[in-house]
């Protein structure tokens, strides 16, 4: 690896380090959401698939907001426009992580694992930006990373899990550059952006939901079949 290459690599982690400890610190508490997958799983009379598609609905409209929000300076002409335009990508990465994970801790829960322990939350938020990246560019991001079986993740160490989330939420960043850049030109546009924001966050938050659910349903099959 170059100097060069070495010190953006650095530079991409020291960043992956602040954005997931920003996350962790909005994130509501363990209890909290650990309840929320219990109550929608017994709402909905153990069906863990109907509680799991109330929870995605739940995020992607919350989700939906947050890019709503994003765009909304730009309903104010001239500064508000090149806020709109220019600014709060990271922000609008965090606030969308925090809401993706959460939206994993919750079906977690209502998978019946327990997220009020330290590697379950540090799972959840993995499997949440697996999720945003793929749903956001498309790539297979652990197949990328050289990572044949997506169900060997499920058996890492803590320290395993935390290296590859760092690699993973690095990607997810310059995934959300390019995102943001793209739509660029609908956030300068005044209520427009605000529709596009909306759609988009709502589409790709349902998304991990729908990956996350899929991929919670055969780590629960294969914890049962084990015993």
């Amino acid at each position: 690896m170059t100097a060069a290459a070495n010190e953006q690599a650095q530079h991409a982690e020291a960043n992956a380090r602040r954005v997931i400890s920003a996350v962790e610190m909005l994130l509501d508490s363990p209890e909290s959401l650990y309840r929320r997958g219990w109550e929608q799983r017994q709402t909905h009379n153990g069906n863990v698939d109907a509680a799991c598609q109330a929870i995605i609905s739940q995020q992607s409209n919350l989700s939906a907001i947050v890019g709503a929000l994003s765009a909304a300076p730009a309903v104010i002409p001239g500064p508000g426009t090149a806020m709109a335009a220019l600014g709060g990508m990271l922000g609008e990465v965090i606030l969308l992580l925090k809401i993706e994970t959460e939206l994993c801790m919750v079906l977690s829960a209502a998978h019946g694992f327990d997220v009020r322990l330290p590697h379950e939350r540090q799972l959840a938020m993995l499997l949440a930006s697996i999720g945003t990246f793929q749903s956001q560019h498309g790539d297979d991001i652990l197949l990328a990373l050289g990572i044949t079986s997506a169900e060997a993740i499920w058996n890492y160490a803590p320290r395993e899990v935390s290296k590859l989330l760092l690699r993973v939420t690095g990607r997810v960043l310059l995934a959300g550059a390019a995102r943001k850049g793209a739509k660029t030109l609908f956030l300068a546009l005044p209520f427009v952006g605000m529709g596009v924001g909306a759609g988009m966050n709502k589409v790709l938050t349902a998304r991990v939901g729908k990956r996350a659910h899929a991929a919670l349903t055969m780590r629960a099959r294969a914890a049962a079949a084990a015993g």
